[in-house]
């Protein structure tokens, strides 16, 4: 008996209220890391860096693809083309 009074919490909503706060701001702030790097970032870099120059952006990627389509399996004349193009 002693010891379920001394487990007893003497201020019953003291414990769900300190709770509440810090897991709340838990899900928000995860909520809101996911939104930022999952929908935000992309849409920003694309908007800042992509669509200025889209067509310059994507042209060595999209000549790569064609040379590789175009690449006989058994030729290596295409082997300069696993680079990246867009480094130099």
């Amino acid at each position: 008996m002693t010891v379920l009074a001394a487990c007893r919490n003497p201020f019953p909503g003291l414990l769900l209220h300190s709770l509440v706060g810090p897991a709340t701001l838990t899900i928000v702030l995860w909520v809101g890391a996911y939104v930022a790097l999952d929908f935000a970032y992309p849409l920003i870099t694309q908007r800042i860096a992509v669509d200025p120059n889209q067509q310059g952006q994507e042209t060595p990627y999209i000549q790569n693809n064609i040379d590789m389509t175009r690449l006989d399996s058994t030729s290596t004349a295409g082997a300069a083309c696993h680079t990246n193009p867009a480094r130099p």
